[in-house]
């Protein structure tokens, strides 16, 4: 148990790492010609500029970039074209922070612990029903679903079973 939770946390904090890299290198930036990070370039000799701008920059965030852009129509205030140059606030410079993050190796689920998963996967269905079965207008239809409740989570164990052992994929043991 505790090997696994020690597992668990390794995994989350180096998935914390990946995605706070990604942020702070693809979507916290500001184009260049930003008061701020204008001011800041221009302070540069010219040589460091360009070479800083050759080694950060990156493509405007968001994919409404392109469109204009490439049909060459007026941007509208706000967007910037995808050729402006964009520059994160916060540059990865060290190795250690600009290289990938490795892969942790995922931990197993077993067949025993997938069928506690689906056990509180119907478990927290059946809580649901009650207060959504108030919302439905239809009293025939709301009969039928508080009446066929133990039915329908009979009905879909192996169903909700068999998606999430497939989207284990090679981390299931059977």
């Amino acid at each position: 148990m505790w090997e696994s939770t020690w597992h668990e946390r390794g995994a989350h904090y180096a998935l914390g790492r990946r995605n706070c890299q990604k942020f702070l290198r693809d979507s916290f930036v500001l184009p260049a010609d930003n008061v701020i990070m204008k001011g800041a370039l221009d302070s540069l000799q010219p040589d460091i500029r360009n070479a800083l701008v050759a080694k950060f920059s990156r493509p405007a965030p968001g994919t409404y970039a392109e469109s204009a852009a490439s049909l060459d129509q007026d941007v509208p205030d706000g967007q910037m074209r995808s050729s402006d140059i964009w520059l994160p606030i916060i540059p990865l410079c060290a190795e250690s922070v600009s290289n990938s993050i490795p892969a942790v190796e995922r931990a197993q689920m077993t067949g025993a612990a997938v069928t506690v998963v689906v056990d509180l996967i119907l478990k927290r269905f059946g809580s649901l029903v009650p207060p959504l079965l108030g919302l439905i207008p239809s009293w025939p239809l709301r009969l039928f679903l508080s009446i066929g409740q133990p039915f329908i989570r009979l009905l879909a164990r192996r169903p909700v079973e068999h998606a999430l052992i497939k989207q284990l994929g090679d981390s299931y043991q059977p």
